[in-house]
């Protein structure tokens, strides 16, 4: 039995992920249909945080779906890049929180959640000041089980997607990371194409 519902669980949260991926390609109908399904089953398995999810799902008021919702607004990659260079510090944590509840992990590991939105954050800043050809790579495999899903902070390389050049090893603070490829590969890069034009 115990298994069962364990398995039931893992299902539940994977139709959840269905419900988010719906959401950021527009389909609201399939959201809800997902979402209302999910409530329905997690509600008789006592499941209440995938309950209160999938009510939060069905209302809207997801931190993720927020602000993919606006990102949705923008029709190129520069604006998209502007909008994620000016997330506070608040709403990065509310991301980061929102995640946990979307995964269903614990909260003691919205912080590696944070750590993976900054260096997002600092990326979207540098291919809009200083090359807009700069991409992570994660180097992870934390995704494959809840148990591990963001249980550390996510090592991420860099790569140019003009070149083809890679960061020489692996890192989890986006700043670091960023700091060390432009040392590496850009200061005499004739390729280098800011987004904003910057120097």
């Amino acid at each position: 039995m115990a298994k069962r519902l364990g398995n039931l669980e893992l299902q539940l949260r994977a139709e959840l992920e269905v419900g988010v991926l719906a959401d950021t390609t527009g389909d609201r109908a399939e959201v809800m249909r997902i979402a209302g399904e999910v409530k329905r089953r997690a509600s008789l398995a006592r499941y209440a945080r995938l309950e209160r999810h999938a009510d939060d799902m069905l209302a809207g008021k997801d931190a993720f779906a927020e602000w993919r919702a606006q990102a949705k607004e923008f029709q190129d990659e520069d604006a998209i890049d502007d909008r994620m260079a000016n997330l506070s510090s608040v709403e990065l944590l509310a991301m980061a929180r929102s995640g946990c509840e979307t995964l269903g992990i614990p909260y003691s590991r919205a912080e590696n959640l944070l750590s993976s939105g900054t260096a997002e954050k600092v990326l979207a800043a540098a291919r809009r000041d200083w090359c807009r050809y700069m991409r992570h790579v994660e180097h992870s495999d934390h995704e494959q089980s809840v148990l591990t899903m963001f249980a550390t902070p996510t090592p991420k390389r860099i790569i140019c997607s003009k070149l083809g050049r890679e960061s020489a090893f692996p890192h989890s603070d986006g700043a670091a990371l960023v700091a060390a490829f432009k040392r590496a590969h850009c200061v005499d890069c004739q390729a280098r194409n800011p987004r904003k034009g910057a120097s």
